[in-house]
């Protein structure tokens, strides 16, 4: 009896040691705790992010704050991303960017979709990052920001001032809405085309995201 015992216990044991260490570990690494905001839907709610000495707030009352990635999440979370992206190293996302958890999403499968809030040089972001269980970055998306070089020219005569974009997360569902303006390089000339596009996209049971532009308009301003 006494043997039978210790063999159960042992197979109970070799059992538990022989998980991955990822999926043990993503257990608590995305904690609730994490997260200040749960189920976050619309992404506009982010303009009122303040920074106060070097932490970010949900607003000027300071009631909320976000909590920072440190270099660990940064590796799993960002790097993934921005190697691919921009053709940065992993040390350089380590030390150039700072990002904070923002939004806990309700799980769609065994993918966890979280909210992140990232700034570097010239760069600014809100993103939808789909994780899963075993804490790979499935993909990501945009719901506002991202690289922000400043005006640039898009021929002789058209300049970008760049583009701002809204976005609304219902369920499986984002709508979002890019502003664009071009200005004319001759500055004697001071109208402004202002786009305005639409753009629906549908999160997979995948992960990854499926895209339709739904309309698109242009007007034409003073500046």
């Amino acid at each position: 009896m006494k043997n039978l015992l210790f063999f159960c216990l042992f197979i109970g044991l070799l059992s538990s040691c022989s998980k991955p260490k990822s999926v043990i570990a993503h257990k608590t690494l995305l904690a609730d705790s994490l997260f200040a905001l749960k189920n976050l839907g619309d992404i506009d709610i982010c303009n009122s992010f303040r920074y106060v000495e070097n932490q970010l707030f949900l607003d000027s009352t300071r009631k909320v704050e976000f909590t920072e990635l440190d270099s660990t999440f940064k590796r799993l979370i960002l790097a993934p991303i921005f190697t691919k992206e921009f053709g940065v190293d992993e040390n350089y996302v380590k030390h150039n960017f700072i990002s904070h958890f923002i939004s806990k999403q309700p799980k769609i499968g065994d993918i966890q979709p979280i909210i992140i809030e990232t700034t570097g040089d010239d760069y600014s972001s809100i993103m939808l990052i789909m994780i899963d269980s075993n804490l790979h970055v499935v993909s990501h998306f945009y719901l506002s920001g991202g690289f922000e070089p400043g005006p640039c020219e898009v021929n002789d005569s058209i300049s970008s001032w760049g583009e701002k974009k809204h976005s609304k997360i219902q369920g499986t569902a984002i709508n979002s809405y890019i502003i664009r303006t071009l200005v004319w390089t001759d500055s004697r000339n001071d109208t402004a085309f202002i786009d305005s596009i639409n753009y629906k996209t549908k999160i997979l049971k995948t992960g990854t995201f499926q895209t339709l532009k739904i309309d698109s308009a242009r007007y034409i301003s003073k500046i």
